[in-house]
């Protein structure tokens, strides 16, 4: 029956919500998990996906044409249903002359410190296009946790892991809950090496042994190789493409410079979490040879992002949400 006062999208919609939520309610509410995607955009039925903060709304618009009348019918419904009380929309589409943060960097940061499986993350929701904190990894960044912790039982010694490509350090924060001796994150930009310094901070993480270091990835290899630095696990997860004043960065063309680089820099027995989000990426015919492979891309999507988990290959025919391969030498 149609709710009074309620037009026949906001009907739609409401079912959609209702049944998202009905799909990840369990997992949600079991892991006390404060930052979420409520919605895809194959969930609703339109080209906009809802994450949530706490009780706020992060909508991932990825259409310049979307339907403004649905758009706030659907924040009413957020609002009335789930108790949203702010929203923020960020542009997935490009837009000609649009900065490239995509976000609001001339106004104050709506920042907000949402916890996850125990752990503390500050976020953003206002200046950047993300948020400090990418949700499609939370249970990469759990996987990596366990891998560290059940290191140290096993070896009676804690982990030296190293995190590049860092973003706000995320990683990090699960290999020092999970006993890493210590761990190094490495990011390029200032922003985002004081932004992993504060959630380290945040977690109670001491400074002589969780360093940050702003670097560009490859200058670290150099630097790490002069100071003799050895790693146990080493996380890259980099951005399809990245540009600076002296050079550009692609994971497809960049990929194998970039692992082999890794490579010796591990410890004997040493593994690469290696992950991206380039749509059409394929890992190279040669790291595929010259490293034990497993692709871990369906262990590591979390279920808020699911889309069809009936059907077994749902990864394969649906939207990408990320690749992700765990590498170990020959």
């Amino acid at each position: 029956m149609k709710q009074e006062g309620m037009n026949e999208v906001g009907q739609i919609l409401k079912h959609h919500l209702e049944a998202a939520w009905h799909r990840r309610k369990t997992y949600i509410e079991a892991h006390k998990i404060e930052a979420f995607r409520l919605a895809t955009q194959e969930e609703l039925e339109m080209p906009v996906a809802v994450d949530k903060y706490l009780d706020a709304g992060v909508l991932q618009v990825y259409d310049e044409q979307i339907d403004r009348e649905a758009l706030e019918e659907l924040k009413k419904l957020l609002t009335s249903e789930f108790g949203m009380k702010e929203f923020f929309e960020k542009r997935r589409y490009r837009v000609k002359d649009a900065p490239e943060s995509g976000g609001n960097l001339k106004e104050a940061p709506v920042e907000k410190i949402v916890n996850e499986y125990g752990h503390k993350f500050l976020v953003n929701l206002n200046n950047y296009l993300d948020t400090g904190l990418f949700l499609d990894h939370r249970e990469t960044r759990r996987m990596v946790e366990k891998m560290v912790s059940d290191f140290k039982v096993i070896n009676g010694r804690g982990m030296q892991m190293l995190n590049l490509f860092a973003y706000t350090g995320s990683f990090s924060i699960y290999a020092a809950a999970g006993g890493a001796d210590m761990t190094h994150t490495v990011d390029l930009s200032k922003t985002y090496c004081d932004w992993a310094r504060r959630n380290l901070d945040l977690n109670g993480f001491a400074k002589d042994q969780h360093w940050v270091y702003r670097m560009d990835n490859f200058e670290f290899y150099k630097y790490a190789a002069r100071k003799q630095l050895m790693f146990d696990l080493i996380i890259i997860d980099p951005p399809t493409f990245s540009r600076n004043k002296d050079s550009n960065f692609s994971v497809q063309r960049d990929q194998i410079d970039l692992i082999e680089g890794a490579a010796s820099l591990l410890s004997p027995g040493g593994k690469i979490i290696f992950s991206n989000n380039c749509l059409d990426f394929q890992l190279s015919p040669k790291l595929r040879r010259d490293f034990k492979v497993k692709d871990i891309q369906t262990e590591t999507i979390p279920q808020d992002f699911w889309i069809d988990t009936v059907h077994e290959d749902w990864w394969q025919d649906k939207n990408q949400i990320h690749n992700c391969f765990l590498l170990e030498q020959n």
